[in-house]
């Protein structure tokens, strides 16, 4: 066994299996459809009783757990269990008839149900609570996404904690306010308990290397545990599927087709999260990403310090897409401009009355700049006329590129360089000496205190004609 004690894997001895049927409390049946289900992630009768897993066939039980009216059926209901009590906290559920929903331009089914306004609560195996082994320091700590794969790895022994998503870690609320990265409430004892001085692993699907939304989500909770005092973190590789990389291979996927004995392997060859530039960990004090760190940008030239606000997503198309809003998380993901339009420079008039923003676009194959009244940011008219023709916005997108702009500003406005301008050409008073502006600086350092004419519009040509 190593030092973090992954080498050889934790066992459950005949103890643990005996104690396991204690957890489960709940009488009630699977079906056999769900039993295959359960058995499909290669878990043993052990363990589902253990976990308390059960059918449920009528609409009008589900609409109990969920808190709302449905219609859709029976699902197999899957109970959470506080660590420490061990009572029932909730009840996630799988639908037989799960409802769509659109994501990212794709019509997706969603998989599990809870009910609204309970958040990220966390989920343990029965093995993990009978044993109390997030309390054994010996043990690394597991961080899986979804109930099948934290009871697959309950039940090979380790200590584990469940996360219903890849981001369900994080309090959404202060990240979005601007907060950076903390634990959500019902996970914040976890943190504050079992992260200083341990190991951990994070043990995601295949898709982390192949997915930058799952690969972010990785980093930034790897952060947060090396911000909370963790000895280690590292992630486990799952390899991904021969004939298509871009598939999700789940830890519990990987062990119904490689068996025990490869399962624990790769946990047990589970890699340093700070190695390579694609894994560093991202610090939750400024947990933003860096829009120069994305390869389908890099053509724009952007500061190397300017940050993508939350709720958004620039893609590899260069697409720039919104999230739903915290209040309605099952609502669409929504695109708001098809080539994104980054803000990179403010220009600040010398009589300080007047901002305009430097944008750069993508347009005819290549990376564009142009100048915007600063006004544009907070009113949608104004973005209507203001916006270069290129970037295609209309009534349908223009609230939302506004929205984009001003969290852009909120989050980077500090960052912006920042030149000052004259509105006309022509002689001006500038820090009390008259001088002829042109369109060139009238000042030695351009970054910090540079004056340039402002050239937008028709104010161009008659800047031609004034060049020397």
């Amino acid at each position: 066994m190593s030092e973090d004690g992954v080498e050889d894997g934790p066992t459950s001895g005949s103890d643990g299996k005996a104690q396991l049927a204690l957890v489960g409390t709940n009488s009630l049946a699977l079906v056999a459809k769900h039993l295959t289900d359960l058995e499909s992630s290669g878990l043993s009768a052990e363990t589902i009783k253990g976990a308390g897993v059960y059918s449920e066939l009528k609409s009008a039980p589900i609409g109990e757990i969920l808190g709302w009216s449905w219609r859709n059926g029976g699902a197999l209901v899957f109970p959470f269990r506080d660590y420490d009590s061990h009572k029932v906290l909730l009840s996630r559920v799988k639908p037989d008839r799960p409802r769509f929903r659109n994501k990212g331009g794709k019509k997706k089914s969603i998989k599990y149900e809870q009910a609204r306004g309970t958040g990220a609560i966390p989920y343990f195996g029965p093995g993990c609570i009978v044993e109390s082994r997030l309390d054994n320091p010996s043990q690394p700590i597991l961080w899986v996404e979804g109930e099948k794969k934290t009871l697959l790895v309950d039940q090979l022994g380790f200590a584990a904690i469940g996360i219903t998503g890849v981001h369900t870690w994080n309090d959404s609320e202060k990240y979005r306010n601007g907060d950076g990265l903390t634990w959500s409430k019902p996970l914040r004892k976890y943190g504050e308990r079992f992260i200083r001085g341990r190991h951990q692993i994070i043990c995601f699907d295949s898709d982390a290397f192949s997915n930058d939304n799952v690969m972010l989500a990785m980093r930034r909770l790897a952060g947060l545990h090396l911000d909370g005092g963790a000895a280690s973190v590292k992630f486990v590789r799952i390899p991904p599927d021969e004939h298509d990389a871009d598939a999700s291979i789940g830890i519990d996927d990987y062990y119904v087709a490689h068996g025990e004995k490869a399962t624990r392997a790769i946990i047990a060859a589970a890699e340093p999260i700070a190695e390579g530039e694609d894994i560093t960990p991202i610090a939750p004090r400024d947990p933003l990403l860096k829009l120069s760190s994305l390869p389908w940008l890099r053509g724009a030239e952007l500061d190397r310090d300017l940050r993508l606000p939350p709720r958004f997503e620039v893609r590899r198309d260069r697409s720039l897409w919104a999230e739903p809003a915290s209040d309605k998380p099952e609502a669409d993901h929504r695109e708001l401009m098809s080539s994104v339009m980054i803000p990179t420079g403010l220009l600040r008039s010398i009589d300080g009355e007047e901002e305009r923003l430097e944008v750069t676009y993508h347009a005819g194959g290549e990376w564009r700049r142009a100048t915007i009244d600063r006004k544009a940011c907070r009113d949608a008219r104004r973005a209507l006329s203001e916006l270069p023709p290129a970037v295609a916005i209309d009534s349908n997108n223009a609230a939302l590129v506004v929205l984009w702009l001003s969290e852009f500003m909120r989050h980077n406005g500090h960052r912006l360089r920042v030149r000052r301008f004259v509105g006309e050409c022509g002689w001006q008073r500038v820090d009390g000496d008259p001088c002829f502006l042109l369109d060139t600086p009238v000042t030695a350092d351009e970054e910090e205190t540079g004056i340039v004419a402002d050239d937008s519009g028709d104010r161009s040509e008659m800047l031609r004609a004034l060049r020397p």
